[in-house]
């Protein structure tokens, strides 16, 4: 099984041998078995390079990109990926799991055998220079971004916890001393972008801290302002690997997992990687397989009570079913929802994904030959008919019992059934009546959808995931990335925060707010998201803050995007005794300059007071 994988921006010359042994190709294609490495590692590179270029950097690092020898056995996923609370067992089982992550301190020594990585872990230092001394957790939260996506459409939770700073190894064992999945980095071959180990050899990641200088790298993290995809995207398919997926070709810039990563990223995850995660941890709802354990869904009529005018629908996208050899009959889906008043109500369940092509990475961007390619496809390719996996089905149950059954569109159609339903409580199972035997191919995802007359999509928030702060540092939140309008043409007009968990939004309108909590505690964070309809969509994350002197405190509250401290006088990203000169220089002038701190008009023993305050909170 392969151990390693990279993240590189042009494909490498490699394959499997017999026997699942690494073999080495040349430039013409001829391959030479490598038994001597254990690992097989997985690679982008930087764009623009010659083939003979490509060879050298090979014999250099021995990078190789993992695939599969065999892609009617599995070309999604490894046969080990992490399931429950940080274990290992086998792969396509839809079973949620839960892993922390952390972040270690720049002492941590980031090497291990099978990374293209040496030294100590620089990332803080990196992301500090790059975004702002006091904005280490806006680098972070980026970081956070690209991991989280496979949380906002698997059945993945992220939590993160404290690191104690020990070198990168290869234990998948969980403990309390440090994340599960760990992200540091180094500067390596400008070639590499990333690394990350497969879920049986500890899920780390490795991030070359030089692509975050656009003079040095041929692809650069930071291409593009205020979202910084090309990063996000690079974490997101170097954490998909910490998952256990492998690299999927051909290279059409449709796949977060392809080997080759488009100018400016993608946004993902895309419907392979969709599959992906529902087939591994099931959908964002996994777990729901039984009556017992139903979704409860919001009330149908619920704008008879928050008076909005525009009725809501009931709809979740992007969920899975996983074949009847699921983990605890994971081919269905249980939901609960609740009518106050008699009302006629459509129910839709809808396949999605559509055809598209993907297949196990021969070498570069070559795919291992398939069958089952419909008229006139090219020999090799390997169709992926992700709308017709399976033949879905629902019942709705009535409070008393009643059972309704709607099964009769064909194929890759979607059920629908239009109802008249009494006041009270009922169930829906969502189920694949005829899933395909292939088993990289049973996984079949749909939209579900409860309309009343008129009605229309919520958005959907995305607030990210749990995360943890040290008190009296800047906090961020990205509110626009993930969060996302519903309906066809509506689009998010406002996001409000409450930022210290008492139920009220004080934060009006930010996307990206930022705060400093003043004291440890736990706080509650939730993001409202507003569409253009007037509807709204509330989601909500855990936020850990740690050293300070109490559980109690009222956060400070600062602008949006936050670039540099208060007491920064001279813009320099820091605090430090050049801020502190400046402002005695400028001691008892009555006037607004940058060493007015307070803004009164003056530079006084208050501004000197801040900025003293500031340096010290600098310190680690």
């Amino acid at each position: 099984m392969p151990a390693f994988s990279f993240g590189v921006v042009l494909p490498l010359a490699f394959v499997y041998g017999s026997g699942g042994v690494p073999a080495v190709c040349n430039t013409e294609g001829e391959c030479q078995h490598s038994p001597t490495r254990a690992a097989v590692d997985a690679c982008y590179y930087t764009e623009g390079l010659t083939a003979q270029e490509i060879v050298e950097i090979i014999n250099r690092t021995g990078l190789r990109p993992p695939t599969q020898p065999d892609p009617f056995n599995d070309f999604i996923s490894s046969e080990t990926v992490w399931v429950g609370d940080a274990d290992l067992g086998p792969s396509r089982n839809g079973e949620r799991v839960r892993l922390t992550y952390s972040f270690p301190d720049d002492t941590a020594i980031w090497e291990s055998p099978g990374f293209p990585f040496s030294g100590p872990n620089d990332l803080n230092a990196t992301l500090q220079e790059v975004f702002g001394q006091r904005n280490l957790d806006l680098g972070r939260e980026f970081i956070r971004q690209g991991i989280s996506v496979w949380a906002f459409y698997g059945g993945v939770e992220l939590r993160e916890v404290a690191d104690n700073n020990s070198q990168l190894d290869q234990d998948p064992v969980s403990t309390p001393k440090r994340g599960d999945i760990r992200i540091g980095g180094t500067e390596a071959s400008f070639e590499v972008l990333a690394t990350n180990s497969f879920p049986l050899y500890g899920g780390d990641m490795a991030i070359n801290t030089l692509h975050f200088d656009e003079s040095i790298s041929g692809v650069a993290f930071l291409d593009d302002t205020g979202s910084f995809r090309t990063l996000r995207h690079t974490v997101a398919h170097e954490h998909g690997h910490g998952l256990g997926f492998f690299h999927t070709v051909p290279c059409t810039g449709n796949k977060t997992m392809e080997p080759i990563i488009p100018p400016g990223g993608i946004e993902p995850l895309r419907v392979d990687e969709q599959r992906g995660a529902g087939s591994n941890y099931g959908d964002r709802f996994s777990g729901n397989s039984s009556i017992e354990a139903a979704v409860q869904l919001d009330a149908l009529d619920r704008n008879i009570l928050s008076q909005q005018l525009v009725t809501p629908a009931v709809v979740e996208r992007h969920l899975s079913t996983n074949g009847p050899e699921g983990l605890t009959g994971a081919a269905s889906d249980w939901f609960r929802f609740e009518v106050k008043q008699r009302r006629v109500v459509e129910i839709s369940v809808t396949p999605t994904g559509g055809i598209y092509t993907a297949g196990a990475q021969q070498f570069g961007c070559s795919i291992v030959p398939c069958g089952d390619a419909p008229s006139g496809a090219q020999v090799g390719d390997c169709f992926i008919f992700a709308e017709t996996a399976g033949d879905l089905a629902f019942e709705l149950i009535a409070p008393d019992g009643t059972v309704t059954l709607q099964s009769s569109a064909d194929r890759g159609m979607p059920e629908a059934l239009t109802v008249e339903l009494e006041p009270g409580a009922y169930h829906l199972r969502v189920f694949d009546s005829e899933p395909l035997t292939h088993v990289s191919a049973r996984l079949q995802l749909y939209d579900l959808a409860l309309r009343l007359d008129g009605s229309v999509a919520p958005p959907r928030a995305f607030a990210g995931i749990d995360k943890r702060i040290r008190a009296k540092r800047n906090c961020f939140f990205i509110g626009d990335i993930l969060s996302t309008a519903q309906e066809p043409g509506a689009t998010i007009v406002r996001y409000d925060w409450d930022l210290d968990g008492d139920g009220a939004f004080e934060t009006k309108n930010t996307p990206r707010p930022v705060v400093r909590y003043q004291s440890a505690g736990e706080v509650n964070v939730t993001l409202r998201v507003t569409d253009s309809s007037g509807l709204r969509d509330t989601h909500s994350i855990q936020v850990t803050v740690v050293n300070g002197l109490s559980t109690s405190g009222t956060p400070e509250l600062l602008p949006a995007l936050l670039s540099s401290a208060a007491a920064d006088v001279n813009s320099d990203g820091a605090v430090d005794a050049k801020d502190i000169a400046s402002i005695v220089q400028l001691f008892g002038v009555n006037e607004s300059v940058s060493a007015d701190l307070t803004n009164d008009g003056r530079v006084d023993s208050a501004d000197l007071a801040l900025a003293l305050q500031e340096l010290l909170e600098e310190q680690p």
